[in-house]
């Protein structure tokens, strides 16, 4: 079976080695998103909501 250049990028784009930078960045996108679930908890909480 002769893979496609498509299937050979795909398939690259599946072994690289996670990109440490990436993870620092959604590690700060789950910190914000935390801290707005944490506040529009404590306001529906409050009756504000």
């Amino acid at each position: 079976m002769k893979m496609s250049q498509l299937d050979i990028d795909r398939i690259a784009k599946l072994n690289k080695p996670i990109n440490t930078d990436e993870t620092i960045r959604l590690k700060k996108v789950a910190a914000k998103l935390q801290d707005k679930v944490e506040y529009v908890s404590q306001r529906w909480e409050s009756g504000l909501l």
